[in-house]
């Protein structure tokens, strides 16, 4: 069965191989064309039933007033097999299998691109944040930047008066003189070059890139302040985020596509049989991932103002490859990381988010509208200080994607606005 996309709207296709006896019995009497003709398209019907059921029974369980309690502290693999159909009627009928099949074939490859995470991490990822994705994605359109990223950057920094390039910080360093304020250390072409004043720093950046340099400032501050400790814990609670490497190729090659044109959509997804035998990690090219990954490959489109868009070749996007493009097709290497979630990860998340209080109706991100930041954010109480403040796919609920980027960022812009206006920002205190 080929998924259409549109999250279910554009229904379901056959696959080209389905139709292989087909055309292999051409020669053959019309009716025996017409009884494997029949017999591929009741296994094409049975098959697509079987795997409608459990995803309507997928979307039943993802509902969040009936989820059951502790569900918060479950991983996928525990909440896959405790939801085995286990009465007789179910067994017999083979809705057993059928659901262990549905969860290992299509759940685990889906969430592995989505979370750009190998089996293990999906397997052992908090189950509640798949249900949440589950649930909020039904039925809604997904969205696309038309113009690409870098209108979108030119956007959010049309009104910055100051941006430094090429300057990555080495270092910040409390203010000998005044407490309250921050010296930044850049490194640049002509050697280090120090920022000074201010009153409040934002790391927009991972977790683990923000743990360094959060451990200058520390270092900077007086052993017995109360802000020290607030920073200590606050760079404890950044390191219990973890990551793991992506590869994105940008490239020509169709060859990581399906051979059937008619089988090709705008996002493809590949992995290998776990049955197979798989090629040894060490000896995979260095623009490979290991076969555990779930490659993702995205035909892109040409901008709209581009005149004559059939001049040019179709341009791909594979996203954690697991068999390399040709090495003449290939147009950009992008090596990154990505945040996946932990349970450790999850404990920690409330130290940067304060969650509001949650209707019976609502998943974990629907309650996120009325949420701030949590009590490790910004400077504190009792003695001057530095806002420190976090924001990252990691610091929002759910699957780390760029939504928790956008959200955590307005949630720490309007606690620095409240605390410098004078009234109570949320989680600012």
């Amino acid at each position: 069965m080929i998924y259409n996309g549109a999250s279910g709207r554009e229904g379901v296709s056959m696959p080209s191989v389905l139709n292989d006896p087909c055309h292999q019995a051409h020669a053959k009497p019309v009716w025996s064309r017409a009884w494997i003709r029949m017999g591929v398209w009741a296994a094409f019907v049975l098959m697509t039933s079987t795997i409608v059921y459990n995803y309507l029974r997928l979307i039943l369980l993802s509902v969040p007033c009936l989820r059951p309690d502790g569900l918060e502290k479950t991983s996928f693999r525990e909440w896959a097999n405790d939801n085995v159909p286990t009465s007789a009627l179910a067994r017999w009928c083979g809705l057993d299998t059928a659901w262990t099949d549905f969860t290992k074939q299509v759940l685990v490859p889906l969430f592995s691109a989505v979370c750009t995470a190998s089996e293990p991490d999906i397997m052992e990822h908090p189950v509640e944040e798949f249900l949440d994705y589950i649930w909020l994605t039904f039925g809604t359109h997904h969205y696309i930047v038309t113009s690409g990223v870098r209108d979108v950057v030119a956007r959010l920094s049309a009104n910055i008066p100051h941006i430094h390039l090429s300057s990555p910080i080495s270092a910040i360093r409390a203010d000998t003189e005044n407490p309250a304020l921050a010296n930044i250390l850049c490194a640049t072409p002509d050697g280090i070059q120090t920022h000074a004043g201010f009153h409040h720093i934002v790391f927009g950046t991972q977790a683990n890139a923000a743990v360094p340099i959060l451990s200058s400032y520390l270092a900077s501050l007086p052993l017995k302040s109360a802000h020290r400790r607030r920073v200590e814990r606050l760079g404890r609670t950044l390191a219990a985020f973890e990551y793991r490497p992506t590869i994105v190729i940008n490239h020509t090659d169709g060859s990581l596509m399906p051979d059937a044109a008619r089988d090709r959509r705008d996002l493809n997804l590949v992995c290998l049989d776990p049955r197979s035998a798989h090629p040894d990690p060490a000896a995979l090219p260095d623009t490979c991932l290991p076969p555990s990954y779930t490659m993702a490959t995205h035909v892109q489109r040409p901008p709209p103002s581009y005149a004559h868009p059939e001049r040019l070749p179709t341009l791909y996007q594979t996203t954690n490859p697991i068999v390399a493009p040709r090495a003449e097709t290939v147009l950009s290497v992008t090596r990154l990381e990505r945040a996946v979630l932990t349970r450790a990860g999850k404990a920690a998340l409330p130290g940067l988010y304060r969650a509001a209080g949650r209707r019976w109706w609502e998943s974990a991100v629907e309650a996120a509208a009325r949420s701030g930041v949590g009590p490790l954010q910004g400077r504190g109480a009792g003695e001057p200080a530095v806002g420190v403040w976090v924001c990252g796919s990691y610091a929002y609920p759910g699957i780390p994607l760029l939504e928790g980027c956008v959200v955590s960022a307005q949630n720490v812009a309007r606690a620095i606005v409240a605390l410098e206006s004078g009234s109570k920002g949320e989680g600012a205190a």
